[in-house]
């Protein structure tokens, strides 16, 4: 799927930030999933796992999601509060939004990776 990291009709930079931002870590899930059912093949994905790669992502079930899967987010900003209880994506500001969302976005723009951007991965060996 293709993602449009540019500000649709009268979309804010904020209300693109999130967005991206949503789908970042709904991708980052899926992936790890598949390649945890590609590695271990008898890997059974709940249903709680499988709305994170739908339509929502559940910020305030994170700390119990990654920790019943095995994921955890790698480069976090640290002046941004992390997923957990009490986590609000719509409250966070412009400046936080663009510290999740930058490194993705350049990095998108300019088809590199050498921006650091959070991501979701498996700490299990060998996934």
């Amino acid at each position: 799927m293709a993602l449009d990291v540019e500000c649709r009709g009268r979309e804010t930079n904020r209300d693109r930030d999130r967005r991206v931002f949503t789908f970042m870590m709904q991708d980052g899930v899926g992936m790890c999933s598949l390649l945890c059912s590609a590695y271990f093949a008898n890997v059974y994905i709940d249903e709680e796992l499988e709305e994170v790669i739908g339509k929502k992502f559940h910020y305030a079930k994170w700390l119990k999601t990654g920790w019943t899967h095995h994921l955890c987010i790698h480069d976090w900003p640290d002046k941004v509060a992390p997923p957990g209880p009490g986590f609000n994506l719509k409250s966070l500001g412009s400046n936080a939004l663009s510290l999740l969302v930058g490194g993705f976005i350049e990095n998108l723009k300019n088809n590199n990776t050498d921006k650091p951007y959070p991501y979701i991965a498996s700490w299990s060996d060998g996934a």
